[in-house]
């Protein structure tokens, strides 16, 4: 019997949870468009370039101020076998540097090395300041029995550590921005106490686009949300070694599950930040030989910059206590930076200027549109919203 339509529609919103549902009915609604995301900035030189060139600058986790944020998720479980095996690899390894040893890893105590890194589990900085301590060295040094045990000894830590960080060191670099542009408290800490202002900017399907400074080529990076809970999600730290070392080939499903949970490790933080309501792109540099025995090389800043397509800016929010010559520069660098984009793309989407005010009943910010400028990057009065709004949708239509 043949399946009508309706019934494969009804089959289909029926596996859907009562989330999915509403997300997929705001989709449908909006086109695939996203709401409306903010990133807030302090009136500064370098905003004004980040403004003028469409600059997104990818932070590290040295730059953020929440010192949990990024921090690595991996946890090496007290196991002395693995542990002798990751030993036992690097010494073996022809990249290491010991193969001279090959023959003579027998008369080395691996399992004493292993046996004391194996105590307790370690999460990743807790590892290395195991490995780095006098009492380790010692342990080591009595370890291997073999001429000029004490150089040879220090090589082994250094290239450990080396190896730890290459494998399951890595950086994740961030980008933030937020669904909410009225709270005050955001306001205050990351707008100049209400001094700066507020980019606002429209997605397609959840994707920010651009390119680094590095390509010729579009890039594009998924809009990720942040979860907020009171402990973070763990990984396990062994996961990221070449397989030989946790003893046996990950299965896919468990290697792709491993970087999912490493990813969103990223993109949790703790409950008490989720007034932010933050979404983030992600750039990480997880697997990377730039690394040495000190840990993972931080890309240089020009690296993480990210040139987003400019068209995606689409308003820009005036704090309550900025100055009325600030607001004027925005204005005309917004208008200056349009004035070259239309003249290669013929029309641009509507651009809102707003302002943000103190409510006088509620502890949250007043939003006000002010005016606007048009596909063809003519200011008009706020009135004519909707006339212009109409008139852009024709000129996409076409």
């Amino acid at each position: 019997m043949a399946i009508s339509l309706s019934q494969l529609l009804y089959s289909f919103l029926k596996k859907l949870t009562k989330s999915d549902l509403l997300t997929y009915i705001v989709k449908l609604m909006k086109g695939h468009h996203q709401q409306p995301l903010f990133r807030f900035r302090t009136y500064s030189p370098l905003a004004l370039k980040e403004l003028q060139y469409g600059e997104i600058f990818f932070a590290s986790k040295d730059d953020l101020n929440d010192p949990y944020d990024t921090k690595s998720s991996a946890l090496f479980k007290g196991d002395s076998t693995v542990y002798k095996r990751l030993i036992e690899f690097i010494l073996t390894d022809q990249h290491s540097g010991f193969t001279f040893l090959r023959g003579k890893v027998d008369n080395i105590h691996t399992k004493v090395i292993a046996d004391y890194l194996a105590k307790e589990d370690l999460l990743y900085d807790d590892l290395i300041r195991r490995i780095s301590s006098p009492e380790f060295e010692q342990i080591v040094v009595e370890a291997f029995r073999v001429e000029e045990s004490i150089g040879l000894s220090l090589a082994f830590i250094k290239h450990l550590k080396h190896f730890i960080h290459k494998y399951a060191g890595g950086h994740c670099y961030i980008a933030s921005f937020s669904r909410k542009n009225n709270d005050p408290v955001m306001w205050s800490h990351y707008a100049q106490n209400h001094k700066g202002f507020c980019l606002c900017f429209s997605f397609d399907d959840d994707k920010i686009l651009g390119k680094h400074p590095s390509s010729f080529l579009q890039e594009e990076y998924k809009i990720e949300n942040v979860s907020y809970r009171d402990a973070n999600n763990i990984t396990n730290g062994f996961y990221c070694f070449p397989g030989a070392i946790y003893g046996e080939p990950l299965p896919e499903d468990d290697r792709k599950k491993h970087w999912e949970d490493k990813k969103a490790a990223f993109l949790t933080k703790f409950s008490s930040w989720q007034y932010e309501d933050e979404v983030r792109i992600v750039h990480d540099d997880w697997l990377t030989d730039n690394a040495n025995e000190n840990g993972v090389i931080k890309k240089p800043a020009w690296e993480r910059i990210f040139y987003y397509e400019q068209t995606q800016l689409t308003g820009v929010i005036f704090g309550s206590r900025m100055e009325s010559s600030q607001r004027n520069e925005i204005r005309s660098l917004v208008m200056g930076l349009r004035h070259n984009l239309i003249m290669s793309m013929g029309y641009l989407p509507i651009f809102t200027f707003y302002e943000s005010s103190e409510s006088a009943m509620k502890y949250k910010m007043n939003i006000k549109q002010l005016d606007g400028l048009d596909a063809f990057n003519h200011l008009f009065d706020i009135e004519l919203l909707k006339v212009k709004q109409e008139e852009y949708n024709k000129l996409k239509a076409r």
